[in-house]
């Protein structure tokens, strides 16, 4: 008889009954203390079995038990990255069935983490073993806050906010890396988290806010930062008509 068993798994040899003093062997070798009628079987090998009957006359088996074991796929542990509330596809191989941690049942699975997870699936293969796959996945924050502070100027002209400017800053907080970049109407970096960041400009006032996106070093982003500048920067109040009164003089 010729059999498969998957690491693992066992199964249980039985002897005929009628017998006694049962010594079994693994290619010829005696198992110690293998002296039962039925031996649990964990190993490859050829085994067979001897006994004696109720008339003491010994016995020996003519058919060996031949055990290979099969050898799945090792292991998997991959990891993967993500934004934070992305999907991600996690993907598995080499088995006919499948079960997620999830529940689901198909080699393929969308996933979308708010935190670091760590996903299994435990597939079978056509052999019938059973793996156990590990997937672990990060989730990066995003930016949350810009930290964005305008700036204004007058050019020396306080009487004329035709053609006041701005500057901003950024200094964002959140998000994961070490450094930002920034795409939009705007763009320039990267630029180190932690500290405030040069002066972007100077824009005029007169042209409206600025759209810009702040990106992380691993891709997740603060989308539509709204840049506004002051209204703003002259200080004097427009020409205001004064009126004259006129006297004849004779």
């Amino acid at each position: 008889m010729y059999l498969k068993l998957c690491p693992g798994d066992s199964l249980k040899l039985h002897a005929p009954t009628g017998y006694t003093s049962f010594f079994w062997y693994n290619n010829g070798v005696l198992i110690p203390g293998a002296t039962d009628s039925t031996y649990t079987v964990k190993a490859a090998g050829s085994y067979t079995v001897s006994a004696s009957s109720a008339s003491s006359c010994p016995s020996g088996n003519c058919c060996p038990v031949i055990v290979e074991m099969n050898t799945p796929p090792a292991p998997v542990r991959t990891n993967v990255s993500v934004c934070a509330g992305t999907p991600a596809t996690l993907t598995a191989s080499g088995g006919v069935t499948y079960l997620w941690s999830t529940g689901e049942t198909t080699s393929s699975i969308s996933v979308t983490p708010s935190f670091n997870t760590i996903y299994t699936v435990t597939k079978v293969t056509a052999e019938g073993c059973s793996v156990t796959d590990t997937v672990g996945v990060t989730a990066n924050p995003a930016p949350s806050l810009a930290g964005a502070v305008s700036i204004c100027s007058d050019n020396g002209t306080p009487s004329n906010p035709g053609d006041d400017t701005f500057t901003f800053t950024l200094n964002p907080s959140g998000g994961s890396g070490t450094t930002y970049t920034i795409t939009g109407s705007v763009t320039g970096g990267p630029i180190a988290y932690g500290s405030v960041s040069s002066a972007f400009g100077p824009y005029s006032i007169a042209a409206g806010a600025k759209t810009i996106n702040i990106v992380d070093a691993n891709g997740c982003a603060l989308n539509n930062v709204s840049i506004t500048p002051p209204s703003t920067c002259s200080s004097c109040q427009p020409d205001i008509c004064i009126p004259i009164t006129v006297t004849r003089i004779h």
